[in-house]
C-alpha cells in the first residue's frame, strides 16, 4: 500500500481525510503542521502521496521582513518553494493539493506548471471520488483547465531567492558535483606526480612518452626490447614536434574534460539503493510506525474521547469549518510562575475559556509531573474522564506505541493532558519531546511548567518553545528570591527578541511596584465560588478578564 503523509494544518481535515484515505492506503500517523517539520517527517516516513492545505498549513509570515508585503501571495510562493524542493529531492513523490479557490487563479496554474495533478479547489467535494482519483495514476486532464498564461512570470522573479529551500538544494548540489571534481583532478595528479618520480629514479635511458610517465618494464624480453626501440623512435618524432611540453599538464587536461554529470549519477544511484532499502525495512503497520518519531515537530493523531461527537459519516467534505485557525498560529507557548503560588495554573484554566468560549479557539494543556496534581482535579471537577482514559505521562513512558489511541480528555474544546498521579515522573529527553510531539492536538498548545522549571519536560519546552508566558505576583521579595529564573529567562530571550511575555495575577494597578507587566489582572473575590462550583471563573465572571485577554489574543496571530 503507498503511503500517505497528511499536511493540510488542520485536525478535522486530518481526521476526515485519514477515516476515507486508510480504505486503501497507509496513512502515517505523523500529521504535520508546520513548514518547520515537513521535512522530517518526509525523511522519516518517506511518502508517497502528501496533501497540503493552502490556507491551515503554517508557514512563517514577519510582515516586516523584505518580500513579505502580502501574506497570500508570500504563502504562495513558499508552497512552489517547498514543491520545487520536493520535486529535486524526490519526483516520484505525489502531492494532492486541497484549497477554496477558483478556475482562472494564476497560482492553481502555476501548480499545474509544477505538476501537481491533483487540485481539489472547489468548496465541497466527493470524499470516495478523491479516493478513487488518488488510488489511480495522475492525469494532466483532470487540471488541464486551470491554465493561464503567464502565470510563470508573476512567481518566477519571487523564487529562487536567498534562503529558499530550492535554491539552497541547487547550490549544494552544484558544490558536491565540483568537491567531486576536484576531487578526482588531484586524484589524477598526485598518482601521475608518483609515477614520474619513480621513472626518474630508474636508469636513465632515452624513452618516449609513454615510457617516461609509467616507467620501463624490468626484465624485457628481447620481443620487447625490439617494440620498444620502435616505439620510442616514433616517440622521439612525436616529441619534437609538440616540444617538450610537461607531461603532468597534459594529463591535467585530458582529465579536465570529464564531465561532473557522470559522477552526479553515480552518486545518484547509489542514494536511491540506500532509500529503497530503508523504505523496504520500514513495518507497514500504523502502531509500530508510532515509535519513529522525530524531535521538535509538530505532528500528532487526534481522537476524540467519544467517536459519536466526531462527524464523518457524510462523504462530503466542506473546508469552509473553523476559520480561526486561519489567524492563529501554531504556537508552543510555556507558562511559568515566577515564583511559588504566582498562578500560572489559575491563568491558564481561565484564558484557554476565554478562546474556546469567545473566539471559538482550541488549545491543549500540557501537564508537568509534580507532586501536586491540580490539573487533574480541576478537570475531574468539570468532567469525568473516558472509562479507558490514561495519563498521557505514563503512557508515553510505558506504552509509547498506544500513545494516539488513548481517549482525550476534551472540555469546552479545549484539551487537557493533566498528570493523576502525585508521584514524580522522571521522563528521559526523547520521552519528553514525544509527549509535547503527541499533545499538539490544537494550533496553541500550552504547556504549564509552574514554578519549577528544573525536571526534563519543562527544559524541553523551554528549549524549543515559540514564546514564554510569565506568570507574576506583586511581591517585592519574592520577586528578587528569583534570581535562578531570572538567568534561566535572560537566556531564553538572547535566543530570539520578544519571546516572553508577563502577565501579573492579583495585581494593583495604583501601587508603584517598579515593574509593569504586559498584561495584570486584579485579585478576584468571586474566585472562591467559583472554586465551590468546580468550573473556571470566566464562565461565571467573563467581563472581570475579557479586556485583559484581549491584549493577548495578538500574541497568537
Amino acid at each position: 500500500m503507498k503511503r500517505v503523509v497528511l499536511a493540510m494544518g488542520n485536525e478535522e481535515f486530518h481526521t476526515i481525510f485519514r477515516k476515507f484515505l486508510r480504505e486503501k492506503f497507509l496513512v502515517s500517523m505523523n500529521e504535520v503542521f508546520n513548514s518547520q517539520y515537513l521535512m522530517d517527517v518526509i525523511e522519516e516516513d518517506n511518502p508517497d502521496i502528501i496533501f497540503f492545505h493552502d490556507k491551515h498549513f503554517g508557514i512563517a509570515y514577519d510582515p516586516d521582513e523584505e518580500n513579505q508585503s502580502d501574506e497570500k501571495f508570500y504563502r504562495e510562493t513558499k508552497f512552489l518553494d517547498i514543491i520545487e524542493y520536493l520535486r529535486q529531492e524526490n519526483d516520484n513523490i505525489r502531492i494532492g493539493f486541497v484549497c477554496e479557490r477558483t478556475p482562472g487563479d494564476p497560482f492553481l496554474s502555476e501548480l499545474v506548471n509544477n505538476n501537481v495533478l491533483d487540485i481539489f479547489y472547489t468548496n465541497s467535494f466527493d470524499m470516495p471520488q478523491l479516493v478513487e482519483q488518488m488510488s489511480l495514476p495522475p492525469k494532466y486532464s483532470n487540471v488541464a483547465h486551470l491554465k493561464v498564461e503567464n502565470s510563470n512570470a508573476i512567481y518566477k522573479p519571487h523564487l529562487f531567492q536567498e534562503g529558499s529551500l530550492s535554491l539552497q538544494n541547487i547550490l549544494n548540489q552544484e558544490t558536491e558535483e565540483q568537491n567531486q571534481t576536484d576531487e578526482l583532478i588531484k586524484e589524477n595528479n598526485e598518482n601521475t606526480s608518483v609515477v614520474i618520480e619513480e621513472s626518474n629514479s630508474a636508469p636513465q635511458e632515452k624513452g618516449g612518452f609513454f615510457s617516461k610517465i609509467f616507467g620501463r618494464k624490468k626484465g624485457k624480453q628481447p620481443a620487447e626490447k625490439v617494440l620498444e626501440k620502435e616505439v620510442n623512435k616514433q616517440d622521439e618524432i612525436t616529441e619534437e614536434s609538440i616540444g617538450n611540453e610537461d607531461p603532468v599538464k597534459e594529463i591535467a587536461a585530458a582529465t579536465s574534460v570529464i564531465e561532473p554529470q557522470s559522477l552526479t549519477e553515480e552518486i545518484d544511484k547509489e542514494s536511491v539503493v540506500d532509500t529503497n532499502t530503508d523504505a523496504e525495512t520500514l513495518p507497514n503497520d500504523e502502531e509500530s510506525r508510532t515509535k519513529k518519531f522525530q524531535t521538535k515537530r509538530k505532528a500528532f493523531s487526534f481522537f476524540k474521547k467519544d467517536k459519536e461527537h466526531v462527524d464523518l459519516e457524510s462523504p462530503t467534505f466542506n473546508s469552509s469549518n473553523s476559520t480561526h485557525r486561519n489567524e492563529i498560529k501554531n504556537y508552543l507557548i510555556a507558562v511559568v510562575s515566577l515564583t511559588p503560588g504566582a498562578g500560572s495554573t489559575f491563568f491558564l484554566h481561565n484564558f484557554t475559556r476565554y478562546l474556546s468560549l469567545e473566539h471559538g479557539i482550541t488549545s491543549s494543556i500540557l501537564d508537568t509531573p509534580s507532586k501536586f496534581p491540580i490539573w487533574y482535579h480541576l478537570a475531574c471537577a468539570e468532567q469525568e474522564p473516558h472509562e479507558f482514559w490514561e495519563d498521557v505521562h505514563c503512557v508515553i513512558k510505558e506504552r509509547p506505541e498506544t500513545f494516539a489511541h488513548t481517549p482525550k480528555w476534551n472540555i469546552d474544546n479545549t484539551f487537557f493532558f493533566p498528570c493523576e498521579t502525585d508521584k514524580d515522573i522522571e521522563l528521559t529527553t526523547l520521552q519528553a519531546k514525544e509527549l509535547i510531539y503527541h499533545s499538539r492536538l490544537a494550533p496553541t498548545t500550552f504547556v504549564d511548567l509552574s514554578h519549577s522549571w528544573d525536571n526534563t519536560l519543562a527544559k524541553e519546552t523551554l528549549a524549543i518553545c515559540d514564546q514564554v508566558w510569565v506568570i507574576t505576583e506583586q511581591n517585592r521579595q519574592a520577586f528578587k528570591a528569583a534570581k535562578l529564573h531570572h538567568k534561566e529567562l535572560q537566556g531564553i530571550e538572547l535566543r530570539k527578541e520578544d519571546i516572553i511575555v508577563t502577565i501579573g495575577n492579583k495585581w494593583n494597578k495604583n501601587l508603584d511596584f517598579g515593574f509593569e507587566p504586559t498584561v495584570s489582572l486584579p485579585y478576584f473575590d468571586s474566585q472562591p465560588e467559583a472554586s465551590l462550583k468546580g468550573i473556571p471563573l470566566y464562565k461565571i465572571r467573563p467581563k472581570l478578564m475579557k479586556q485583559e485577554f484581549d491584549k493577548l489574543l495578538k500574541y497568537l496571530k
